[in-house]
């Protein structure tokens, strides 16, 4: 399809913003999807400047079935079709087993399993009109390495890979592929978040020795949403330099 309608969620900044752009300047037609209206409206302005694609802002908080629900609703009236969802949003809650509340878990779940399911659900159900599209979901080295402080995360990420896998078995007969991206240390505000002493140890174990970009890992979400990837469905791309846990 030479001007595709895609959605990514979670789009105003790392991985995601990084992604929305690839896809403008491919030309597509892109939702720029997140929870503060204000951002989502600064980036796809920008965006939209640099073309040759355009971006849209779009009012989505992955936790709120409600939310989601409205958002997709939104695609629909604006495009009538749904060639491309990327499920981005994230959160990451850390602490040691031992401190983990319940909050914490259910915040992770919510946001990176339940929320991405459902908007899932929803893309599928506009792409089964076509009887065409792909989805790319956002996962984590994290969810098959463990690394100490991160059990809430890693487990909402081993979850999606594993919905990743049945969703591509049930659209597959619709034209629908989905496929995940399994990111490793990325230099986005997430990975910020660690320590100098942390973030020397994660070089230490990447043997091609850095973190990655962003449009790094737009890249490989772009050719998994595209007709390059025509037979590939339900895999989990690493897009990691080789880490080794």
């Amino acid at each position: 399809m030479s001007s595709p309608v895609v959605c990514v969620t979670g789009a105003t900044r790392g991985i995601g913003a990084a992604t929305a752009e690839q896809f403008v300047r491919d030309g597509a037609t892109v939702f720029v999807a997140g929870r503060e209206r204000a951002a989502c409206e600064r980036v796809a302005e920008r965006l939209t400047a640099l073309g040759p694609g355009t971006a849209v802002p779009l009012l989505l908080d992955v936790s709120e079935a409600t939310s989601i629900a409205d958002a997709f609703r939104t695609i629909f009236s604006h495009s009538k079709r749904l060639d491309v969802l990327v499920n981005n949003a994230g959160v990451m809650p850390s602490g040691l087993l031992g401190t983990l509340d319940r909050a914490a878990i259910d915040a992770a779940f919510a946001v990176n399993t339940t929320g991405a399911i459902l908007c899932l659900q929803s893309a599928m159900r506009l792409m089964q009109r076509a009887r065409h599209g792909a989805i790319i979901n956002v996962s984590s080295v994290l969810a098959s390495h463990g690394v100490a402080g991160r059990t809430a995360y890693a487990a909402s990420k081993a979850a999606l890979e594993a919905a990743t896998r049945t969703a591509a078995a049930e659209c597959a007969s619709w034209g629908i592929r989905v496929n995940a991206v399994a990111p490793g240390w990325i230099d986005t505000d997430l990975v910020a978040e660690y320590s100098t002493s942390e973030q020397d140890a994660i070089r230490a174990r990447v043997p091609m020795g850095r973190v990655g970009r962003p449009e790094e890992v737009a890249r490989a979400i772009t050719f998994l949403a595209s007709d390059a990837s025509s037979y590939i469905t339900g895999v989990v791309l690493p897009v990691d330099g080789g880490y080794v846990p």
